[in-house]
């Protein structure tokens, strides 16, 4: 799930302190949702004061953004080359449920280099060919710095994304935006000004552009791993972006392991699977929430066939789909009484 703003300002304070900064080193050279986050159309059947109040919400799938943070370093060439067969993976179950997404990267690269923070993107409306397009924006080389600075490069990539920016166009005001960062090393971004300006970045940009962000990690999440261990692996361990992964409620994968398919579906699934969460207009009195799926053929009860088809979130005040097949949704009609009512 996405965090709310409450949290990443929290996360940023803490960070901010001496005590609690995030730091990196160089060996190379629920979460509650407020309900106005939501754009969810409600068609109340009942009057507003009634005690039994029906709820008809038909699901929209939000566009969403997604930025891939690459390192550039002499290490990673055949680490870009495993993201690029791994991407299709990511992008095949949005395309299959027609949501709309702008997928860009940029590097890590921040020595000096006047690029930082640049996204090279492309359009989902205007892709052709998925793979062939996205490889000169994956396989970006391996000319990059070797103190990589990925909290910089993201920092000043959220820097440049407003009106007049470099970047202004990719990131959509109000929709989500997945960022992956790609990377062997711990960052680089050590400067105490420069970790608080990512933070502050972060906090400006959720704010100004009404953004939900997850931060996913393919990095070195193994603390007990020796290195360097060439037989295994080269990269050291990097507990600075796995704080931030877990922050936002992102997805870590060990980028020492073969196969990379597992995270790449998990970001996807629960992208889709995060839009339908259907908020209720008022308070329900508990346990009198009940559930029916419109189809194109009938009705259903959902718990019919999947007895933990839902759940009902309190602190979200929302129906949650855990385990019934989304694509054949057509509307949601949620009935119940509402909390209060004489």
């Amino acid at each position: 799930m996405y965090p709310n703003r409450l949290a990443l300002a929290g996360l940023a304070y803490s960070l901010w302190t001496p005590a609690g900064m995030w730091l990196g080193s160089c060996i190379e050279n629920d979460i509650r949702i407020p309900q106005e986050d939501y754009d969810v159309p409600v068609e109340p059947a009942d009057e507003l004061d009634a005690a039994t109040r029906t709820d008809l919400i038909t699901p929209e799938l939000r566009p969403v953004d997604i930025l891939m943070v690459v390192d550039d370093s002499c290490s990673m060439g055949d680490d870009q080359g495993r993201l690029l067969s791994f991407i299709p993976i990511l992008i095949e179950p949005l395309e299959a449920f027609e949501v709309d997404y702008h997928i860009g990267t940029t590097t890590t690269d921040c020595d000096e280099n006047v690029w930082c923070g640049i996204i090279s993107w492309l359009d989902s409306d205007l892709v052709e060919n998925l793979v062939l397009e996205l490889t000169p924006l994956v396989q970006v080389g391996t000319g990059g710095s070797g103190a990589e600075q990925g909290s910089k490069a993201l920092a000043y990539a959220l820097h440049q994304a407003y009106e007049g920016g470099a970047n202004w166009g990719f990131f959509r005001s109000g929709e989500p935006l997945e960022v992956i960062v790609i990377t062997d090393e711990p960052d680089s971004s050590t400067d105490r000004m420069q970790t608080t300006v990512m933070y502050r970045e972060l906090n400006d940009f959720v704010e100004r552009l009404d953004k939900d962000v997850r931060i996913h990690v393919i990095t070195q999440n193994d603390p007990g791993l020796v290195y360097p261990n060439p037989q295994y692996c080269w990269a050291p361990y990097t507990a600075d972006y796995l704080d931030l992964a877990s922050a936002t409620g992102g997805k870590v994968q060990n980028i020492c392991d073969a196969n990379w398919a597992p995270v790449m579906d998990e970001i996807a699934q629960e992208f889709i699977r995060y839009q339908y969460i259907f908020l209720l207009s008022r308070l329900p009195v508990s346990g009198t929430v009940s559930v029916l799926v419109e189809t194109d053929c009938c009705t259903v009860n959902p718990r019919d066939e999947y007895p933990e088809a839902w759940h009902y979130d309190q602190v979200k005040n929302a129906v949650v789909l855990d385990d019934f097949p989304l694509d054949i949704i057509r509307r949601v009609v949620i009935e119940y009484t509402v909390a209060g009512q004489p």
